[in-house]
């Protein structure tokens, strides 16, 4: 039988504990049987220990070279070798030369710990500093590590020329892979960009580089970390990406100004950074979309020469009279909607609502003397007058963007015809999302998930009982083929490739997607309509665990194509148009059906509007103690559109006494708001 040497390596966590690297010679009559001999020794020899190390390393042995004891764990023998990943075999380690004391440069590391720690760390400076050379080695030996930053220093160890390249070179090639979206997140994908970058001329490389709004996510999550794209490390990347799928507040609103500018992609990170960078110093743009707006345009327009349709001026008090009183500022009425496709899944609509409306509306426009508001500012602070005809005409109240494009929604469907609002009347019954059956995910850039018998419920309630009024029928059921099921195997150099695996009929194994195609039909008014859709789940497909057979995929893909059938009908519109991505609106929504939950129980209704006092209450007492103008101002604005959700609720329901009295303490917060920002504008 062979001789096999078996050494294990503490984890890092181990360490602190006392666990050392052992070594052991066993014989066997293959590689595998001499792991689960050395493993069974261990396990013998140091009970409950095998949790300390990572999975054996095995060699064979070779003539000549010492080896541990045999079938006795040697610590000695394994503190004087250390293990050389890319031959797959045991090192002596070579004693320091004493009159040598130039350290190491990176260039002179193992190919495989050379593209680890330059994955990591970036190849400058060349020295190598011996904590980040520890942790490109635990890199290495965890089979916990991180997926993404693992599939790219496998990726890029199977390609010759990356292990031969110039540290400088790999950076380059990382900078490249990086820039990449979405991220190749496996090592086939990273190995084939590899190959790709090495083969196309340097001059010619730039121009194979996908420019995506994904991307321009990722530069403006660097620029807010202070990072540019070009000098970015894996760590930076990370961070960025968590900022995204983190939902971050901040990095949203910048995301927002920028994908509804046509031809952004056209722009280059360095301006980007520069953008963003420059607009972070200003706490007044985190505030004022407006001024934000302007801010982008004016600087895309000194740097890049771009020319935008429409410009945002701020309106004198001696125009005002003139503004409004030009109906053609403030009406479409006459104008051809038009729709733009701007890419990556974006459209832009002209002609839908008019620019001064918008403006009007937003309570983060510039105030009359075309200044912005600044807890500084020497202008005087009022509140706007839609926030003031909250009182008396609370449909007035101002809203942001995203409310504005709810609002506008629905007034675009009241301002139809009578035909049109009949035919909009099923999806205006429909649309709202009571949040209650919601939850966020994070996979593929995250979202809303709806609870599907939600859905169900919704449509039973507005079109009658399922079955007798609307079906869904399972018009196809099928099983699709996927992406081949790959395997690792060891090639003649030792290195490891992938193969797929044939399934003994000439074919190779892939992975299986359950697809079912239905047909929802429905009878409304008297007549019956039918709509047509797909759902599909996965049922075999790999992880990073092995393979997996989902037994429900087949009850996945009714509920999807369920969904999506419903979703025509406009069931949870709200969350399909992306309202749903606000928390202002989220909150006004959530409001609304609190009310409507509580209708159904005295109780509950006594409940929340003693809830409602308190909260005015405690904003009152927020209001007093506030320290800045604007701070005074946006908590009363918050509040005033809870209130005015429960006062036209109060309204529709004939309540006029309830309605008189949100009035009555709306007012009364009015006016300590104002009384407070007087206070406070002699220290501004």
């Amino acid at each position: 039988m062979a001789l096999y040497i078996c050494g294990f390596i503490p984890k890092k966590s181990a360490l602190p504990n006392g666990t050392v690297a052992l070594a052991i010679a066993v014989e066997a009559k293959n590689e595998k049987l001499a792991e689960m001999k050395a493993s069974v020794a261990l396990e013998e020899s140091f009970p409950d220990s095998g949790n300390n190390y990572f999975k054996p390393k095995i060699s064979l042995h070779r003539d000549g070279v010492e080896h541990p004891s045999l079938n006795e764990f040697d610590e000695e023998w394994m503190s004087n070798h250390t293990w050389n990943e890319e031959n797959k075999c045991f090192n002596s380690i070579v004693a320091e030369d004493p009159n040598n004391k130039e350290p190491a440069v990176i260039f002179d590391l193992p190919a495989d710990v050379r593209i680890a720690y330059i994955v990591m760390y970036g190849a400058v400076p060349e020295t190598v500093n011996q904590e980040y050379l520890s942790n490109a080695y635990d890199m290495l030996n965890d089979e916990e590590a991180p997926e993404d930053i693992r599939a790219v220093i496998d990726g890029l160890c199977r390609v010759t020329a990356v292990k031969n390249m110039f540290p400088a070179s790999v950076d380059n090639l990382l900078t490249a892979l990086r820039a990449r979206t979405p991220p190749d997140d496996n090592p086939d994908d990273v190995q084939a960009f590899a190959e790709q970058w090495v083969a196309t001329r340097p001059g010619e490389r730039e121009s194979t580089e996908r420019r995506t709004y994904d991307l321009l996510d990722l530069v403006i999550a660097l620029a807010l970390n202070s990072v540019k794209r070009a000098d970015a490390k894996a760590s930076d990347v990370k961070n960025a990406r968590a900022l995204i799928n983190g939902r971050d507040q901040t990095w949203r609103m910048w995301s927002a100004s920028l994908r509804v500018i046509v031809d952004i992609l056209d722009v280059d990170d360095e301006t980007i950074f520069d953008l963003v960078s420059a607009g972070m110093k200003s706490d007044t743009f985190a505030t004022d979309a407006a001024l934000r707006k302007e801010y982008i345009r004016k600087f895309l327009t000194e740097r890049c020469g771009m020319v935008f349709e429409d410009t945002i001026q701020p309106v004198r008090g001696d125009e005002k009279q003139e503004v409004e009183g030009t109906p053609q500022a403030t009406s479409n009425e006459g104008e051809k909607t038009k729709v733009r496709h701007l890419g990556g899944g974006k459209f832009s609509i002209d002609g839908l609502t008019g620019s001064t409306n918008e403006s009007a509306n937003d309570t983060d426009a510039p105030n009359e003397a075309g200044k912005p508001v600044t807890e500084h500012s020497d202008e005087q602070v009022k509140i706007s007058e839609a926030t003031r005809v909250v009182v008396t005409a609370p449909c007035d109240i101002a809203a942001d963007n995203f409310q504005q494009r709810a609002r506008l929604v629905e007034k675009e469907i009241a301002d139809q015809p009578q035909d049109i609002q009949d035919n909009l009347s099923l999806w205006r019954k429909l649309h709202r999302t009571d949040e209650r059956f919601t939850k966020a995910f994070a996979t593929n850039g995250g979202g809303t998930s709806i609870n599907g018998t939600y859905m169900v419920m919704q449509a039973t309630r507005v079109l009658g009982p399922q079955g007798i009024n609307w079906k869904i029928e399972i018009l196809e059921e099928r099983f699709d083929n996927g992406a081949p099921i790959m395997r690792s195997v060891k090639g003649a150099d030792g290195s490891f490739v992938k193969e797929v695996i044939p399934d003994g009929a000439g074919g190779y194994l892939t992975e299986v997607n359950h697809t079912t195609k239905v047909r929802l039909w429905y009878v409304l008014d008297g007549k019956q309509g039918e709509i047509f859709a797909y759902g599909c789940t996965p049922y075999i497909y790999n992880t990073k665990n092995g393979l997996i057979s989902d037994g429900e995929a087949p009850k996945k893909s009714l509920t999807d194509a369920t969904k999506k059938a419903l979703s025509q009908l406009g069931s949870s519109a709200d969350v399909f148009l992306g309202l749903f991505d606000d928390q202002q609106y989220r909150q006004e929504n959530a409001a609304q059906f609190a009310i409507e939950n509580a209708g159904e129980k005295a109780g509950d209704t006594v409940r929340l509007r003693k809830t409602l006092d308190e909260k005015i209450t405690e904003v009152a007492n927020t209001i007093e103690s506030a320290v800045t103008p604007n701070e005074a101002k946006k908590v009363y604005e918050t509040m005033a559109r809870e209130v005015d959700v429960h006062r036209k609720n109060a309204e529709s329901t004939g309540d006029i006494q309830h309605s008189d009295y949100l009035k009555k303490r709306l007012l009364s917060l009015h006016k300590l708001t104002e009384k407070r920002i007087a206070e406070l504008e002699p220290q501004s």
